[in-house]
């Protein structure tokens, strides 16, 4: 707490508040950046059929339930396997692109947010200790407090 000395508090502020503005667009730009990668339709092999056999394992549940309720349902999916297909690459790439975004966006912020910030941060502080000429006016005191103290 600074407030006694009204330089410090007032310079402290001022660099916490641009290092604040210029890790959150750093921040967005990064976002930004990982949406635009998202746009190429890419997913690992491996991981896209994980995803997939997930999703054929879902509907297939689906289609047991349906089947019980329903007889004239499978001359009506035979028509549109083609299309059922289509539709589980589909799903399978959209939970795989959700699962990259929600754990990626979090990591991005935090990482910017606690170790960026922070180095910042300590970097900018020690400068400004550093700079002999203007620690004298940073340490001044307010008057009315060192009058009180005496």
């Amino acid at each position: 707490n600074f407030d006694e000395f009204f330089n410090l508090h007032r310079t402290t502020k001022s660099k916490l508040e641009d290092i604040r503005l210029e890790q959150e667009k750093e921040a967005e730009k990064m976002i930004r950046l990982h949406f635009q990668m998202e746009q190429i339709i890419y997913c690992q092999d491996q991981v896209y059929r994980g995803a997939l056999q997930k999703v054929r394992e879902k509907e297939a549940e689906e289609e047991k339930n349906m089947i019980k309720t329903s007889v004239f349902a499978s001359s009506q999916a035979l028509q549109n396997s083609s299309m059922a297909e289509i539709f589980q690459h589909l799903n399978a790439y959209r939970q795989e692109a959700h699962n990259r975004i929600s754990s990626h966006i979090p990591l991005i912020i935090q990482y910017f947010i606690l170790k960026m910030f922070a180095e910042q941060l300590q970097k900018g502080m020690l400068q400004l200790l550093q700079d002999k000429d203007s620690c004298s006016w940073l340490l001044k005191e307010r008057n009315d407090t060192s009058e009180k103290r005496k």
